[in-house]
């Protein structure tokens, strides 16, 4: 959605106050998330057009919403040696590939099949840009959005460091290590054999990392790094910095995303915190301080 369709939306919020025209539009530029969420509501029917809000506005906005649909462009792209639709959309749609490569299949009419006698020379659609590709789908709402300092630091506080690895619960091979840095890939198995090779060069026989061990934080800002990675490919509307803390410190946990789009679609932000609060797993139901943790995160995420 437009920044010019979201201004109109401000207009709503404004319609009540005594404000000028122009000073309800450079509200509206200030105010763009609330915008955002008026906005959804009125197309979803949840808010009905105040006498107040010219029916021209109302009228403009579904318009313009039909209009976004023409705008995505379509340029050539001439296949190279080792390409394959995948690897054109991770190029080219950094974030976005697999909607990306599902999107670019589509226009094209290939399939699994097809796709892979795609040859040197031959020539695809696709989308003109990153910006306009996203904008079209709705997929840049939390583009720029970052953990912040104090989620990162509530993060360390909770996971507490573990000098060794330790099992995530004893009827699970998944161990940890650090502040929660999850031992379930062999990249992060090897990362730390190679640390355990620079301790016992330094005459650190028992293995144990020390708070003070560059590499610990290194590894805590690449897990978050993984889980604000998660967070965007889910596609949720646009978030708060409190919801997107709240999911950071919910996906570095548990490793993916709660299934609350379709409430946040709806704008029930309290069934959407309600799941969070509630989740559980065979792996982590249990543990110490989980209920404590999901409560937080829900709080937060309802700020």
């Amino acid at each position: 959605m437009n920044r010019k369709i979201r201004i109109k939306y401000y207009y709503k919020i404004a319609s009540n106050k005594p404000m000028s025209m122009r000073q309800k539009l450079l509200g509206g530029m200030m105010g763009l998330g609330t915008a955002t969420l008026v906005g959804n509501q009125l197309l979803s029917n949840e808010l009905e057009p105040e006498e107040n809000v010219p029916k021209e506005v109302v009228e403009e906005v579904a318009q313009n919403q039909e209009e976004e649909k023409k705008e995505l462009g379509y340029v050539d792209y001439t296949i190279k040696p080792g390409d394959n639709i995948f690897s054109i959309s991770k190029k080219l749609f950094p974030g976005y590939t697999n909607r990306a490569q599902l999107h670019i299949m589509e226009i094209n009419n290939l399939n699994e099949e097809s796709s892979r006698k795609l040859r040197v020379g031959d020539i695809i659609k696709v989308p003109s840009s990153k910006d306009e590709f996203t904008s079209y789908f709705g997929l840049d709402a939390n583009e720029g959005m970052k953990a912040s300092g104090d989620i990162i630091d509530y993060i360390k506080r909770v996971e507490t460091l573990h000098e060794l690895p330790t099992k995530v619960e004893s009827n699970s091979n998944i161990k940890t290590v650090g502040y929660g840095r999850r031992l379930n890939t062999q990249k992060k198995i090897d990362a730390y054999n190679d640390y355990k090779k620079v301790m016992l060069s330094e005459g650190r026989r028992d293995l144990k990392l020390r708070e003070t061990d560059p590499i610990i934080m290194s590894w805590m800002m690449e897990d978050i790094n993984e889980a604000e990675v998660k967070i965007k490919m889910a596609y949720f509307p646009s978030l708060t910095q409190n919801q997107f803390d709240a999911l950071i410190s919910f996906v570095y946990n548990t490793g993916h995303t709660p299934k609350i789009k379709d409430y946040l679609l709806n704008n029930d932000i309290e069934s959407a915190a309600k799941i969070i609060r509630n989740y559980s797993n065979n792996e982590t139901k249990d543990k110490a301080g989980l209920p404590k943790r999901r409560a937080y995160e829900a709080e937060l995420f309802l700020k």
